[in-house]
């Protein structure tokens, strides 16, 4: 599942550009949600992705479904 959406401005150029997108990928006990804002003036982007076996992952912390950059909702 991908999703798009408007998250404002470019830190980098200052353009309205940057869009927020959400990945979702789940295999038998392997989920990865993944993360990335990207200007779609001048490029700059910044990405993360979350898996289930990542033994470091501290999920009492983070939720893997919520942007690490604007704090939306996977499902919003």
């Amino acid at each position: 599942m991908k999703s798009i959406v408007p998250a404002g401005c470019c830190p980098e150029c200052g353009m309205e550009k940057v869009q927020c997108k959400y990945n979702h990928f789940q295999n038998d006990d392997l989920t990865i949600d993944a993360w990335e804002h990207r200007c779609h003036n001048c490029g700059w982007r910044v990405t993360t992705a979350y898996r289930s076996d990542d033994e470091d992952l501290d999920l009492s912390t983070l939720d893997p479904q919520v942007c690490p950059y604007c704090n939306r909702s996977a499902t919003a």
